[in-house]
């Protein structure tokens, strides 16, 4: 009892069992988890939007570090959806009587070698719900003012979703 007292007694510690707690709970999801070969757009997906979150943080982290002159700047920028593609649709509207109409709407396409291709008009980058900086030196006052801002600047977020931990101070 005493050995575990010890152990956990501290921020340091808490923030240590925490970090065991999530990549067991990590490993333990993997393992139990069925891949489905049908979900191939998913994956694809997925995938793709790990590639664009991996840029978006190693990108913060650059100019974090800059920023500070520190090299120990961890980011995790978390979002809500994933890449949304919208098509070119035609719309077709037969005018039944003055007060009411009829409206059939198709997705545009071209043909390209015998096949009809949707035509895609713009991606939308998913909504970004958070952001969390870890800095391994304790920060002053003026140092987080300038990476909160930063961040929202970079990221174009608003300050509430960004938490900085740094050291021994925390700020959210």
């Amino acid at each position: 009892m005493k050995l575990i007292k010890a152990i956990t007694s501290g921020k340091k510690a808490f923030i240590l069992i925490l970090a065991i707690i999530g990549i067991l709970l990590i490993g333990v999801s993997y393992i139990f988890s069925e891949k489905n070969t049908d979900d191939t757009l998913t994956d694809q997906a997925g995938d793709e939007l790990a590639v664009y979150g991996k840029m978006l943080e190693d990108k913060l982290c650059r100019t974090l570090s800059s920023l500070t002159g520190e090299n120990t700047i961890e980011v995790m920028i978390t979002f809500s959806g994933t890449f949304e593609t919208v098509y070119a649709g035609n719309i077709k509207t037969d005018g039944i009587s003055n007060s009411t109409y009829s409206s059939e709407k198709t997705l545009a396409s071209f043909t390209s070698t015998g096949s009809q291709n949707p035509i895609i008009v713009k991606r939308n980058c998913p909504k970004i719900n958070g952001v969390m900086i870890v800095c391994l030196k304790s920060l002053e006052a003026e140092e987080y003012s300038a990476i909160k801002k930063a961040a929202c600047t970079a990221l174009n977020i608003s300050e509430s979703k960004i938490y900085i931990i740094g050291g021994e101070t925390s700020y959210g």
